[in-house]
């Protein structure tokens, strides 16, 4: 079925070059405002470039990560109606064995990043009972520092050729990562900034879609024309 992805993924391709299209426009938007300035983006930065900094200059153990990721690809089966039936978090890896596999358990732990959620429901609930508004600029610190944690230790697994992508066929496993990634990036920034509104962002990425789909297909008549003009001649 590797065939089948790689098709997939093919048709994909346009989908995601919409998204970056459209992000990089939501970018021009942002950056003219003051935004940047503001003490959710300075936190932001500050929890993500302390994770970068003890990401460089650390020893790693990759317990904390291990752990993350099992538990995301235990969470991706049980969402898919399935059992686990073994669970094993090492310093040197890990596994669990399961009755379903298929390509959102597969590759789930590379665009969910587990600790953002787990922290963003740890503040959502204290929060309701002792108000913790004051201190707003720790979340969005938390919310960088995991970010950054997911940021970097998927793009080293991939770099490593995790088996998570090479059962899935590479192709595919990369074009889901990378979408589904971007995809929580435009809905975190829509979610955050008040600069940014919703509607008119999906209006201009179903533009872009439109446009990048119909130039994959001119391209393809095209080639599909001078390659029968070659053999005519």
């Amino acid at each position: 079925m590797k065939w089948l992805k790689f098709l997939i993924a093919l048709l994909l391709t346009p989908l995601i070059v919409a998204q970056l299209w459209t992000l990089t426009d939501l970018f021009m938007i942002w950056a003219p405002t003051s935004e940047w300035r503001t003490l959710w983006f300075g936190s932001f930065c500050g929890g993500f470039s302390l994770l970068m900094l003890l990401f460089f200059t650390l020893p790693k153990n990759l317990w904390v990560y291990v752990l993350g990721h099992e538990l995301t690809h235990a969470w991706a089966v049980y969402l898919s109606g399935g059992t686990v039936f073994d669970f094993k978090v090492t310093s040197e890896g890990g596994h669990i064995k399961s009755d379903v596999l298929n390509w959102f358990v597969a590759l789930s732990p590379y665009f969910v990043p587990l600790y953002t959620f787990i922290w963003t429901m740890l503040w959502i609930s204290v929060d309701f009972y002792y108000p913790l508004d004051p201190y707003t600029w720790i979340f969005y610190a938390g919310l960088g520092f995991t970010w950054a944690f997911h940021v970097c230790f998927t793009i080293q697994m991939i770099l490593y050729g995790q088996s998570d992508l090479t059962g899935q066929g590479t192709f595919f496993s990369l074009a889901v990562i990378l979408g589904m990634n971007l995809i929580l990036i435009f809905v975190s920034l829509v979610t955050v900034s008040p600069s940014i509104q919703f509607l008119p962002m999906i209006k201009n990425f179903g533009i872009h879609t439109l446009h990048c789909y119909q130039q994959t297909a001119l391209w393809i008549f095209e080639g599909a024309g001078w390659v029968i003009d070659k053999i005519q001649k």
